[in-house]
Order: C-alpha cells, then structure tokens, then sequence
C-alpha cells in the first residue's frame, strides 16, 4: 500500500485555513513564522511543524491535529528552543 506523503499538488490542505485565520490576528508580540510543512499521519490527523521566531528566541514546533464534525483539535503540541543559526534582517 502506498502513502502519499506532503503536500498533494494543487490541493490546499483544509488545515491551512485555520492556521491562517489564526495568524490574522495581531498581537503586540511580533512573531515570524516559517518553514512550514503538513503531513497526513491518518485518517483526519495531520502533524503541522513550522518554525517560530519571538524576539530573540527560535523555536522549532510540532502540532498534531485531528479533524473532528466541524472543527479542528490540538491533540498535542510541542516547541523546541534551536540555536539561531540566521541572522535577523
């Protein structure tokens, strides 16, 4: 049995939606976010990692997410804190 693994070519994840609506919103702590990658695991279960820049802080994230009847969930989530090995401009 073969597995597609990342991201289906001209398929937008339902996923990224949510992600996105999130990240519209503004706080007062900047954050830069990168590096971004979705992988079905199973059945209505993705594992999103991205990076994640706070002032002088670089963390390394990874969310699992279970799609339920109408809604998303965090069933787990985790950050590093990596070596910031590029520069800031």
């Amino acid at each position: 049995m073969h597995q597609h693994v990342g991201p289906v070519p001209g398929k937008r994840p339902p996923l990224r939606d949510v992600l996105e609506e999130r990240y519209q919103q503004t706080d007062e702590d900047e954050w830069e976010t990168s590096d971004f990658y979705c992988r079905r695991i199973g059945p209505d279960v993705y594992l999103l990692t991205y990076t994640l820049r706070q002032a002088k802080r670089v963390t390394r994230r990874s969310t699992l997410w279970q799609h339920a009847p109408g809604q998303w969930k965090v069933l787990y989530h985790q950050g590093t804190i990596v070596v910031d090995t590029q520069p800031r401009s």
